[in-house]
């Protein structure tokens, strides 16, 4: 068939549509991934924004426990006048730390490190006077002196919350003044 001096061929009168079914495949196979990687994104993100939230409760918790045991150095510091000191009259019987009323907090000053009004919570602390320990048959006793010295060891107890509620975090020191 000639049209104006050119060869032209005819259309094919049937047409499979092989190209518009592997394209569709292709596009399907793209948005499949596409989604996936919205997905991994998405997970990763709320892992960290987990782990930023638990690191700023455990920051505040360790702020809270160093400044407490810097305050025990103080000779000024009184134990009986802290609002959460408790007396622990045997080493097997201690504070509950996940008990929120055994705790106190402090209003902050802004000498501190670390700034707590993005926290959802001030961190809380509380401080328990152990028994005292009598070292008998030590060598500062022989000759030096007539009753065996004695160690007072104080357990500092700290609760740091982060961004939200739900991360927590509690730190115990065992103390020597």
């Amino acid at each position: 068939m000639k049209k104006n001096g050119l060869h032209m061929r005819p259309f094919p009168s049937r047409q499979s549509g092989a190209v518009l079914i592997v394209a569709l495949v292709l596009l399907l196979v793209l948005t499949v991934l596409g989604v996936s990687g919205i997905q991994d994104t998405l997970i990763t993100e709320r892992m960290t924004g987990n782990f930023r939230d638990s690191s700023l409760a455990f920051e505040a918790a360790e702020a809270e426990l160093r400044r407490w045991e810097r305050e025990m150095d103080d000779a000024s510091f009184n134990f009986d006048s802290e609002s959460a000191a408790y007396d622990v009259s045997d080493s097997t019987l201690s504070v509950d730390p996940s008990e929120s009323l055994n705790y106190a907090r402090k209003v902050y000053t802004s000498s501190l490190p670390l700034d707590f009004t993005s926290l959802s919570a001030l961190p809380e602390y509380y401080l328990e006077r152990l028994p005292e320990i009598q070292l008998p048959n030590s060598s500062l006793v022989v000759g030096f002196q007539d009753k065996a010295p004695t160690i007072q060891y104080f357990r500092v107890t700290a609760k740091g919350v982060g961004l939200t509620t739900s991360s927590e975090v509690i730190l115990q020191s065992t103390y020597l003044r």
